[in-house]
Order: C-alpha cells, then structure tokens, then sequence
C-alpha cells in the first residue's frame, strides 16, 4: 500500500477524491495523490483531466510520475505504466534544452534531474521572485546541504544571488530550526521594503503568472508574520 496524499482521507478538512482507492500495485514507501478534474495550463492552449501522480524511491534519479486519462483509474494506469517503463529502462539522459539540471531519457521520454545545473553568470544575477522569497522566509534553506542533490544545488543558487542582492540569510550552525526560520522573515521582510519580488516575463504562460500571483499572496502573510514577531519582541524588551 502506498503513502496516500492526508487531502484525500475523509476526516481531513478539505478532503477531495476520497472515494477512489488505488488499483495498481505501487511501492509501500512511495507517496501518491489524484485528482478527478485538473486543469493543465500551457503556453498556448489548456485542458482539464484527471490525473495521478506517483513520487517513486527506487527508480532514482527518477522522482516523479504523472499520469493523465479521463476517469483517475485511467490516469492511474497511465502513471503505472510510466513507472514500470522507467523501473525497466538503462536509462540514456540528454539535457535538450534545460539547464537547471533537469534531463529526458533518450528511450522511456521521462523527466528527470540528472544533471549539474548549467549557470550562466547572468543567471546568478536574476532578481529574486516571489516563490523564492517566499522560500527564504519560510526557511526551507535550513540544512540545505543535507537535503538531496536537486534541492541542494536549487538552494545554492538561490543563496547566491539573494546575497549579490544585498539579502544576507542567517547561518544555520549555531541556530534552531525555528530561531532560524524567523530571522529569516524578519530579513524578507526588511528586503521587500525597498525591493518588489521580479514578475514572470510578458510571454509567461498562464500557469507561471498564476503562481506569481499565489506566491505573492503568500508573501503578505509571511510579513504580517514578521511584523508580529517583531511587535511581539519589542513588547518584551518594554517589559523587561
């Protein structure tokens, strides 16, 4: 039995698609979600489909699974396909066109990071956007090192150019997870006073500016968070 995605167990809150149960076999340590009616946005067309997707450990450097069909038992099978594909294939990675690490086997087609990032020094000049801010200040860089090769190289990067851009983040060594997490909003914060997050480009595809928008949103909460945080320490020094 696979991990099955807390959204889709009947006493969570916003629970969807609890009816469906699984029927292909899938590893017990890999998690899994569907859904009944996705919307898949593209650069020049959308549609709407069920989907599966599947989160795999033992076809590294494969990670990732998705399977489309019209009833999310069709998609299921679909992704089940792919896994049994990639689970069989000698694997033949190319970059084609994608510098941030990622790859495309030459014999099963399936996306995977399997490569060292390309950077290219106007790379590392790239303003900081909302969703990457909203990682800073949420501080999911804590312990980046140790976390697996793709989110270690994506952290890197990030941490780069927040530096170049005057954003210094906390060291983590001498700090708790949590100590860590709120300096890192109180820095967001003091950053996004005098600088905005970059926007997607004019030829952004509609799902790219959608999540913008949603990282934005996030962002706002983030520095009321701050702002309540730091409210909340000058309170106590008043007091003591």
């Amino acid at each position: 039995m696979p991990i099955i995605a807390d959204h889709h167990k009947e006493n969570h809150p916003f629970a969807t698609d609890t009816f469906y149960e699984c029927v292909c076999r899938w590893p017990e340590d890999c998690y899994v979600q569907w859904g009944g009616n996705g919307i898949v946005l593209g650069k020049k067309s959308s549609y709407n489909t069920a989907f599966f997707e599947a989160f795999p450990k033992d076809v590294p450097p494969v990670g990732f699974i998705r399977g489309e069909g019209a009833s999310i038992a069709e998609a299921e099978q679909d992704a089940q396909a792919k896994y049994r594909l990639a689970s069989e294939c000698d694997h033949q990675w190319s970059r084609r066109s994608y510098l941030n690490g990622g790859g495309i086997c030459r014999l099963c087609g399936q996306f995977a990071s399997a490569f060292h990032p390309v950077w290219m020094p106007h790379d590392l000049e790239k303003p900081l956007n909302a969703a990457e801010l909203s990682l800073i200040g949420y501080g999911f860089l804590y312990n980046s090192e140790l976390k697996d090769t793709a989110a270690r190289r994506n952290a890197l990067e990030i941490k780069i150019r927040a530096r170049r851009q005057g954003l210094e983040l906390p060291s983590y060594f001498l700090l708790g997870e949590t100590e860590y997490g709120r300096l890192c909003r109180e820095a967001v914060d003091r950053f996004l006073e005098v600088r905005d997050p970059a926007r997607p480009s004019s030829d952004s595809s509609p799902a790219e500016q959608f999540f913008d928008a949603a990282a934005r949103f996030d962002l706002e909460g983030l520095r009321h968070h701050a702002k309540r945080e730091r409210n909340h320490d000058e309170n106590q020094d008043l007091q003591d």
